[in-house]
């Protein structure tokens, strides 16, 4: 073929893939919208693969995602399985030991714990010094008022001030506004005294310590040990499906298997990306550009 026979033909593959894209756009459009579609018509018979999940029922879709994320792999799994482990021996430790208002170490389980080793250890700083911020203004102020309706007045305000002003401010004045606002409601619970703010130290420091060490022995790396693991796995069943796609084409079978395969591989990949922008980026995988990556795999 000569240079301007090759011209043509590339664009004539451009104009016939942007008019795919586009009827595969209009069908999947149709079917998310719940647009009733006709199984006769060629659009709609051309991209079975593309909208047939989409017409399944909401449990079976569920299922599907479920079953994608059934390995230690996913990091959604990983982060359940931190989380229930974390809450389950904290709550071992509030119902042990002698704790006033156990579940204040629930609490702060949960707000020290992150999905890796190194953000935990960052988020413990600001949930330490915000609690003892917080436990000696509340315990000052508990030994020279002790009546019920000053806290009345108080705590509107201090609910409006630790959940807007204190998230703007930085996550210590977020906790020390919090510890204040727990022991403004529970101040009008029952007679109360500098007692509770020490109550709320202690078991926030005992919250933090599981919350640490959930964090140090459950996937301590987070996601970025196994994004490029995943992203791996996702490369090699795009390049598996690509094989089977042209054996097809030449009459060979459906890669229905494969595609499934894949799919799945797509999102555990695209699960440890998202959580991977959530923690601290690993300086020696900063020059990988992931979004290049998986952009390769979906088209």
């Amino acid at each position: 073929a000569t240079s301007a026979d090759l011209r043509r033909l590339c664009l004539d593959a451009g104009a016939l893939s942007l008019a795919d894209q586009v009827n595969i756009l209009a069908v999947s459009g149709r079917a998310a919208t719940g647009f009733p579609t006709r199984d006769e018509d060629p659009a709609v018979a051309a991209y079975q693969g593309v909208i047939g999940s989409a017409r399944h029922r909401g449990w079976r879709l569920y299922w599907q995602q479920f079953r994608a994320h059934l390995t230690f792999r996913s990091a959604l799994l990983q982060t359940a399985l931190r989380l229930a482990v974390a809450l389950a021996f904290a709550r071992v430790i509030a119902g042990v030991l002698p704790l006033q208002h156990g579940f204040w170490v629930l609490l702060a389980t949960l707000t020290v714990l992150r999905t890796s080793a190194v953000d935990t250890r960052t988020a413990l700083r600001p949930a330490v010094l915000g609690t003892i911020a917080g436990a000696l203004v509340s315990g000052v102020l508990m030994l020279f008022v002790n009546i019920s309706i000053v806290y009345v007045v108080a705590l509107p305000v201090t609910m409006v001030l630790a959940f807007t002003v204190g998230r703007l401010l930085g996550p210590t004045w977020a906790q020390a506004l919090f510890t204040l606002l727990l022991t403004f409601v529970f101040a009008q619970l029952a007679p109360s005294g500098p007692q509770l703010a020490e109550a709320r130290l202690v078991n926030v420091l005992v919250g933090a310590a599981v919350g640490i060490l959930a964090g140090v022995l459950v996937w301590p790396r987070g996601a970025r040990h196994d994004l490029r693991k995943n992203t791996a796995g996702y490369l090699r069943a795009i390049g598996d499906l690509v094989e089977q796609s042209v054996e097809a084409t030449l009459g060979g079978p459906r890669p229905d298997d494969v595609l499934f395969r894949a799919t799945r591989a797509a999102s555990l990949a695209d699960a440890s990306y998202a959580q991977y922008h959530s923690e601290r980026h690993d300086p020696r995988s900063g020059g990988v550009d992931w979004q290049a990556v998986l952009a390769v795999g979906h088209h």
